[in-house]
């Protein structure tokens, strides 16, 4: 479900059949509105916020235990929760067009990571924590003013894929 100024849809369509709704997509919404009408989707699979201009993200999604998709695009965030640490059903996780510039030492508790994407942020340095995320496949920090990849990450043992395109990374190699 994508609810977008486009799309004439309103939330009291998601709330009459909360178990039903696995996917969430809200693109260009006050996120706020949102909030309240969250705890009840607890087959939630997949969220996805863009464009709300959201500076902070609010606590309350963590309480969306069946979560494995959680992406966060071009939101004036300055810091990542260290709540979403604590999100252990997370598989793939993206924070893309973010105001970031540093990921908490406990990511390395989310263990379920499959895919992690921290592309266009303002990221100078990468906590060696992202190590312990053994499950890891796709790891992607493009776009990022990072110059340098702690090798307790390149060594991850199912990793398959590191893009780091307009970083310094591979200036140095």
């Amino acid at each position: 479900m994508i609810f977008s100024k486009n799309i004439h849809k309103t939330i009291e369509s998601v709330v009459d059949k909360p178990h039903s709704v696995k996917h969430l997509q809200i693109w260009h919404q006050n996120l706020e509105s949102w909030i309240g009408k969250l705890s009840p989707l607890v087959n939630l699979h997949l969220l996805d916020i863009r464009y709300t201009e959201t500076i902070e993200l609010p606590e309350k999604i963590s309480k969306l235990t069946n979560l494995k998709k959680l992406v966060i695009l071009n939101e004036p965030i300055k810091v990542f929760p260290e709540w979403i640490c604590n999100m252990n059903s997370l598989q793939e996780l993206t924070f893309r067009g973010t105001d970031i510039e540093e990921i908490p030492m406990s990511i390395g508790k989310l263990t379920n990571l499959k895919f992690l994407e921290l592309g266009n942020n303002k990221l100078e340095a990468l906590p060696i924590e992202i190590g312990k995320l053994s499950k890891l496949k796709e790891f992607r920090i493009p776009d990022n003013p990072i110059s340098y990849i702690p090798k307790e990450i390149i060594v991850l043992p199912r990793l398959k894929f590191i893009g780091t395109a307009g970083t310094n990374i591979n200036k140095k190699c």
